[in-house]
């Protein structure tokens, strides 16, 4: 009996063809040139940020032990008892909509080899900068720059940003959107001011 080599080798190599490619890993660069290079909203324990509401929270983890508003109009949705990571869970609401556009986590005790055992390792560092232009009374948005002070450990895929002291994790955050801004949103709005500036009257 012969066997059909020749078919095998065209089956093999359609099959090669059809495989899907594993896509590559988002790389420093592109990840500290772009805030939102592989970025997807997250999503945490089934509540999709960005898509779920207030009913969607409150039926997945029932009442939460603090509700109020914050300085930023958000409404915030509080939970102590949510299982592990141990610590605070609180859920950013729109008031009016009762979307929820985000989610945080601060832990108690959780160092970095807890958050690879739970988020892996497929992470990028980036550094961020605050536009003081934009500033809402403590609340201004970042923009990338990589001499920036405040340092962010991101899982872009996921839609979460890490902060850390030292190797303790501080706050793991779940994001609707991208952290912030490519570039300094400030530079543009001086351009944006000195156009229409009026001209000082010649004495």
């Amino acid at each position: 009996m012969v066997s059909n080599w020749r078919g095998s080798i065209i089956i093999f190599g359609l099959n090669c063809l059809l495989w899907p490619l594993e896509k590559p890993r988002l790389s420093q660069a592109d990840a500290q040139r772009s805030a939102s290079a592989g970025f997807k909203p997250a999503s945490f324990r089934g509540i999709q940020i960005g898509k779920a509401h207030k009913a969607d929270v409150l039926r997945a983890f029932g009442k939460p032990d603090h509700e109020g508003m914050g300085e930023d109009d958000s409404l915030y949705l509080t939970y102590f008892r949510l299982g592990e990571p141990e610590g605070k869970v609180e859920f950013t609401l729109n008031p009016k909509t009762g979307l929820v556009t985000g989610a945080g986590i601060s832990p108690k005790h959780m160092w970095m080899p807890d958050l690879h055992r739970m988020l892996g390792e497929d992470y990028v560092i980036t550094r961020w900068s605050s536009a003081p232009c934009m500033d809402l009374g403590g609340f201004a948005p970042i923009f990338l720059d990589p001499q920036g002070d405040v340092e962010l450990l991101e899982y872009r895929h996921l839609g979460i940003s890490v902060q850390l002291q030292a190797d303790r994790v501080q706050s793991i955050e779940y994001n609707m959107k991208p952290n912030g801004f490519d570039k300094n949103p400030c530079v543009k709005k001086q351009k944006e001011q000195s156009r229409v500036s009026p001209n000082r009257p010649r004495e």
